[in-house]
């Protein structure tokens, strides 16, 4: 109930038109409050409904979010497509992630900024 509670707030922040710059209402509206239904669809076991959210946010842009964040949600879709009927889906995703151009299409992202520890290590020396 709170996970649902949570992206009911998420909707209203969005439909308010938010509070922060208007990057981050975009990315919340075109990627986060999707990523929110699909994790509380996956928990209740709702596949259809993962497929639904996440297949059309794939393309023609990919997410965006770090690498990690991206895989979660390309193996969450490929989980639920897997549990359904969308194997030419499953076929897809499976293809992808095997696709040398992929790995070197991620190889070549900007590493992720460094995170507090090592910022603190920096000031610390």
């Amino acid at each position: 109930m709170e996970a649902e509670r949570l992206v009911e707030r998420i909707s209203r922040y969005i439909d308010s038109g938010g509070h922060g710059s208007d990057d981050n209402l975009a990315m919340t509206a075109e990627d986060g409050l999707p990523a929110s239904r699909v994790v509380i669809a996956f928990g209740h076991g709702r596949w259809d409904d993962v497929v639904a959210e996440l297949a059309p946010i794939r393309e023609p842009a990919p997410l965006r979010g770090s690498n990690a964040q991206r895989d979660v949600l390309q193996r969450t879709l490929l989980d639920a497509a897997l549990h359904t009927k969308h194997h030419d889906l499953a076929r897809s995703l499976v293809s992808e992630r095997a696709s040398p151009c992929d790995h070197q299409r991620l190889r070549r992202s900007p590493p992720d900024p460094p995170g507090p520890a090592h910022r603190l290590a920096q000031l610390t020396g």
